[in-house]
C-alpha cells in the first residue's frame, strides 16, 4: 500500500548563474519520515533545486520543454530526485531516493496551495 504525504515546497528564481544549473532555488517542509526517508544524522537546511533534466536523469524520449528536475537535499548523499512534467494544474512525475541504505521510488503530484480547501 502506498503512503501519501503532504507538505510545502517553495521556490524563487536563481539569480546566481554559474553557481549551479538550477533555474530556481527553494526550501521544503515535507514529512519524509512517513515514507521511511528521514535524513540520517543530518541537521541541514531543507534545500531544493529546480533544473532542466539532464540526459543521465531520464531517457531522452521523456525530456521535453516542460520537463523539470527537483532535487531535495542537493548537497548530500541522502537526496531525493523528482522528475516531472509541468502542466497548468501543477507538476506530476516520479521520484527516486538513493542512499547507502538502499533505493526507494514512487510517483508525486505537486499542486498550488488552495487556502479554501485542504486535501491533506
Amino acid at each position: 500500500m502506498s503512503s501519501r504525504i503532504c507538505g510545502t515546497i517553495g521556490f524563487v528564481d536563481n539569480h546566481r548563474p554559474g553557481q549551479d544549473d538550477a533555474t530556481a532555488v527553494g526550501v521544503y517542509d515535507l514529512d519524509l519520515a512517513r515514507l521511511g526517508l528521514g535524513w540520517m544524522g543530518e541537521d541541514t537546511f531543507p534545500a531544493a533545486l529546480v533544473s532542466l533534466p539532464a540526459n543521465a536523469d531520464v531517457s531522452a524520449s521523456r525530456i521535453s520543454g516542460d520537463s523539470i528536475t527537483i532535487v531535495l537535499n542537493p548537497g548530500s548523499s541522502e537526496r531525493i530526485i523528482l522528475l516531472g512534467r509541468r502542466e497548468a494544474a501543477g507538476v506530476d512525475g516520479e521520484w527516486v531516493a538513493q542512499s547507502a541504505r538502499g533505493t526507494a521510488s514512487g510517483s508525486f503530484s505537486l499542486r498550488p496551495h488552495d487556502s479554501a480547501r485542504r486535501s491533506c
